[in-house]
């Protein structure tokens, strides 16, 4: 039993606005509680609100695009960013380079990775240190620096950590790769191997527990959820939960009490109990 408006379901239900695979599989996924979804050619091109099934049309169709979480706002790089309190496109701040993964904003200060570089922008403001991210993941901010994944020349991946003094430095590094860092408020997250590390900004280190990731990380102020090879794939989470279901559950992404995920071509949500 499920009803959409009262927000009230005990089992996944499927979402049927965005019936069309993107580009780039790390969408649809959920920001501010508006699921961004594709159009037949796999752009992203439409907003869809979990709450009160209000929808956005994009003025701008891309293949990815980045978020800011805390002013609710999208970049698309050259384009610039669409608001979605007012539903409107404004040209600055933009980015004019060539992006290797999707920016990641807050408060209206945005992060982004080239092949030569890690920079921020803000407003028409820039400031541009020469890094070689690795394609693909984007820059997470923790606390007030900015971590990403760089090449280390040898093969492997370590995280880098850009302080709010503009000082570029190792934050984890070693024969394992660390990988796919994520961040909300003051925790980051990351997978390293067969693990995951979470680190709260100002504590001495980093915790780890095993965990065998398929994809990517979801990461919230509270919880912590991936999807993880067992006997298929199901979604776990760092506080115990599970949502083990037949088929294949992936790409799992987090807005506070929703899980939206794919089960084989269907996309899905979820709401987890109130505690």
């Amino acid at each position: 039993m499920w009803l959409l408006l009262g927000m009230v379901f005990a089992n996944p239900i499927p979402l049927y606005p965005f019936p069309y695979s993107c580009i780039d599989p790390r969408f649809p996924t959920i920001h501010k509680g508006w699921i961004v979804g594709c159009n037949p050619q796999g752009e992203i091109s439409e907003l869809y609100h979990v709450e009160s099934m209000r929808r956005q049309r994009l003025q701008v169709e891309s293949e990815f695009v980045g978020f800011d979480p805390i002013e609710g706002k999208i970049m698309h790089g050259r384009a610039g960013v669409w608001d979605l309190k007012s539903q409107e496109q404004q040209r600055f701040p933009r980015i004019t380079e060539k992006l290797s993964a999707p920016a990641m904003g807050k408060n209206g200060v945005w992060a982004y990775t080239t092949e030569t570089s890690i920079s921020i922008i803000e407003g028409r403001k820039k400031i541009q240190i020469e890094a070689y991210p690795r394609g693909w993941y984007p820059p997470a901010w923790w606390g007030n620096s900015i971590v990403w994944v760089e090449d280390d020349g040898s093969g492997g991946e370590d995280l880098w950590m850009l302080t709010d003094r503009q000082q570029a430095q190792v934050l984890r590094g070693g024969d394992i790769a660390q990988r796919h860092p994520v961040g909300s408020g003051d925790r980051l997250a990351w997978i390293e191997g067969e693990r995951v590390g979470i680190w709260t900004f100002g504590e001495p280190e980093a915790q780890f527990f095993p965990a065998s990731v398929v994809d990517r990380l979801a990461l919230s102020a509270e919880r912590l959820c991936w999807s993880q090879r067992g006997v298929d794939i199901d979604i776990h989470c760092a506080d115990g939960f599970s949502l083990e279901r037949p088929g294949n559950q992936i790409w799992p992404a987090i807005w506070e009490g929703f899980l939206l995920f794919r089960e084989g071509e269907q996309l899905m949500l979820y709401r987890f109990e109130e505690e």
